[in-house]
């Protein structure tokens, strides 16, 4: 996940923060204090139940900003 700073002119990446193996997208909290992404991990519904990457259950990957 790229880390965007928006008080910059131009806003820019400035930073880069590994959430885990294929994020399947990320949401911010309105404050900004919190971040999170969705692995769906290989368990997503159209995944064969024989593959070797298959996963029971998803992951959540929650960031915290504390600024």
């Amino acid at each position: 996940m790229g880390v965007i700073d928006l008080t910059l002119d131009p806003p820019r990446e400035v930073d880069q923060i590994a959430v885990g193996d294929g994020p399947e997208g990320m949401a911010v909290s309105p404050t900004g204090e919190y971040a999170i992404s969705l692995l769906t991990n290989g368990s997503g519904g159209s995944v064969p139940d024989k593959a070797f990457f298959r996963q029971d259950h998803a992951i959540a990957a929650l960031l915290k900003s504390d600024g």
